[in-house]
């Protein structure tokens, strides 16, 4: 994003946000500067990674519930990059398909799909995360939000997965 880690966990605790979750694209390495920042504020820090992948049809994001988790976290990382050149990354829905037990999965569908692809994506992702997969909906008002939100209440209903809010933020200010 557009700002340091820290600064997302400072401007999320002024926000009185009672926790946060960070995410990079298929990286983990600005936790320890939000670590320490929401350490010094008290606040409950999630930690994760965000990929994409052609066979997603949008985004996911990857959030470890434990040390475990952030070792199943740190694993998928160092799998997905390994795969391509320094500073690339390939995820497949294979590397998704032991649902890496002590995480969280939050899927954010690309609006521009099919809802074919939505349901085949989602199917394949509940099979690996069971009731640790969310679909998370970001509104970002584009005109478009109302009808998004339906379209993600009737995935969620159809596919008996629960719809998150997502900020999606990536920088603190404006």
């Amino acid at each position: 994003g557009a700002s340091h880690p820290a600064e997302l966990v400072e401007r999320a605790h002024a926000l009185g946000y009672q926790a946060l979750a960070i995410t990079d694209e298929s990286s983990v390495a600005g936790v320890v500067q939000a670590h320490a920042m929401a350490k010094s504020l008290g606040m409950p820090l999630i930690i994760g990674a965000q990929f994409t992948a052609p066979e997603l049809h949008g985004r996911m994001a990857i959030l470890a519930t434990s040390r475990q988790g952030y070792a199943q976290l740190g694993h998928l990382i160092t799998q997905t990059r390994r795969r391509e050149a320094k500073g690339h990354y390939r995820l497949t829905m294979a590397d998704l398909e032991s649902g890496l037990p002590d995480c969280l999965a939050l899927w954010m569908p690309d609006p521009q799909a099919s809802t074919v692809c939505h349901h085949q994506v989602v199917q394949r992702l509940k099979h690996a995360f069971a009731d640790r997969l969310f679909l998370a909906c970001t509104l970002l008002l584009r005109g478009h939000d109302a009808l998004w939100r339906e379209q993600m209440q009737a995935l969620g209903a159809w596919s008996r997965v629960p719809v998150t809010a997502s900020s999606d933020a990536v920088m603190h200010v404006r």
